[in-house]
């Protein structure tokens, strides 16, 4: 049967979108184990996560434990760790955020026994040896160089420290001179504390037997936190406008950050529909003005980055530096129009549309679903917040959005750097 392409498919109303929980155990009070079973390939996916953020430690040295975690045990090189998963078809994927590392295992079910017998050997009895951690350090004084030559750098590390002003964990970068106080025996205490007893949550999704799964839990149940952690819930920055210096830099790094809360808040739904409006998809307004109107940059946008107890609102872009004022200009007008005029009929359906459709992407395939699901039990809520989202989308109107810029979208309220 030949399909008729002279005319539009018909467009279904997104009411409902089917969301499935996964099976949850405690490997320790301060353990998750939260594995999906329901998987229609031979895939496995298995994240650590453990309490060794950058917030944590007495030194700025997250990073570099996480990078030297597979750089050698006392019977295995660095060499040997790798070319043996290479050889198994398994990828390590190594991640240190602000309040969290992890490391996530992709590879086959077949492979998976001896996959996890390299990988946990590899964790449990790393020796970050002298050399590795030399050649870590020659890298990172490269790259760092290079890194304080970018603007985009610059305002992001100045846009750090006065956004966590007050909470030096927060807050502190690395900079020129830590590399040359660091040394072994600080890393290797950082692995002890916050690796071998900080594992604070497991991911796994796999096609696997109940056994198998008990069988991974005894394999890291040493490794597990124990106790609770205590997270930033309240933050003080500092605001106003900024700006760090670059000779010779052609563009200026413009970044703006305010502080916002999590999901739990009643505000969550419009505001987040509200950013979008602003500048969180290509026909944003702040797309539409200083990009496609202004030829000022080739994009900017906004964004909502939350951690466990608080969230950052933000806005980010990089222009020509002889525009750089005039584009504070434009982007201050931006969040002033959303304060006085309602958003037209024709804007708000499109952004209802453009969200749901962000939604029902969510649940194309077992890891999106993964993904949604972690999102909102970081917060200790439940799948039905996809629900309620969709709903509130469906029941969004223009004065509730103008309420929301006139709560939120403040221009003392932000803290502002420009760098260039």
């Amino acid at each position: 049967m030949s399909i008729d392409r002279s005319s539009a498919p018909i467009l279904h109303d997104i009411s409902n979108i089917s969301f499935k929980n996964p099976q949850i155990t405690y490997i320790s009070k301060f353990c998750p184990f939260i594995y999906w079973t329901d998987v229609k390939d031979q895939s496995v996916r298995l994240e650590l996560h453990f309490n060794a953020g950058k917030n944590v430690g007495n030194k700025n040295i997250s990073f570099f434990v996480n990078s030297l975690l597979f750089t050698g045990t006392n019977k295995k090189s660095s060499f040997q760790i790798h070319e043996e998963l290479d050889q198994l078809g398994c990828y390590i994927q190594q991640q240190v955020t602000l309040e969290s590392a992890y490391i996530g295992i992709y590879c086959l079910k077949n492979n998976l026994n001896a996959v996890l017998d390299i990988v946990l050997d590899s964790l449990q009895n790393a020796i970050f040896s002298e050399s590795e951690v030399q050649d870590m350090l020659i890298q990172k004084r490269q790259s760092l160089k290079l890194s304080l030559e970018k603007v985009n750098f610059l305002a992001s590390k100045k846009i750090n420290e006065l956004f966590y002003n007050q909470h030096e964990n927060y807050a502190r970068q690395l900079e020129l001179e830590d590399l040359n106080s660091l040394n072994q025996e600080d890393l290797i205490d950082f692995y002890k504390e916050f690796y071998l007893n900080g594992l604070k949550k497991v991911v796994l999704v796999a096609d696997l037997e109940e056994s198998k799964i008990k069988e991974i839990e005894r394999n890291i149940l040493n490794w597990v936190q124990k106790e609770s952690i205590t997270y930033l819930t309240s933050l003080s920055p500092e605001k106003g406008l900024f700006h760090v210096e670059k000779e010779n830099a052609l563009q200026t790094s413009i970044k703006l950050v305010q502080p916002f809360h999590t999901k739990k808040h009643p505000d969550y739904f419009e505001f987040l529909f509200l950013q979008t409006v602003l500048g969180d998809y290509f026909g944003s307004r702040l797309m539409s003005n200083l990009r496609e109107d202004k030829g000022f940059t080739y994009g900017i946008g906004s964004y909502v980055v939350e951690q466990k107890g608080f969230s950052i609102f933000g806005i980010s872009t990089e222009v020509k530096k002889e525009v750089a004022n005039e584009a504070l200009v434009e982007i201050k007008k931006e969040c002033e129009k959303l304060q006085i005029e309602l958003i037209g009929l024709d804007e708000l359906n499109t952004v209802k549309q453009y969200k749901l459709g962000q939604l029902l992407r969510s649940t194309d395939g077992v890891n999106n679903l993964v993904d949604s699901f972690l999102s909102v039990f970081q917060q200790d809520l439940t799948l039905s917040f996809y629900q309620q989202y969709i709903q509130a989308i469906k029941e969004m109107d223009a004065s509730c959005l103008q309420n929301m810029a006139k709560k939120y979208l403040n221009w003392e309220d932000f803290t502002i750097v420009t760098a260039g």
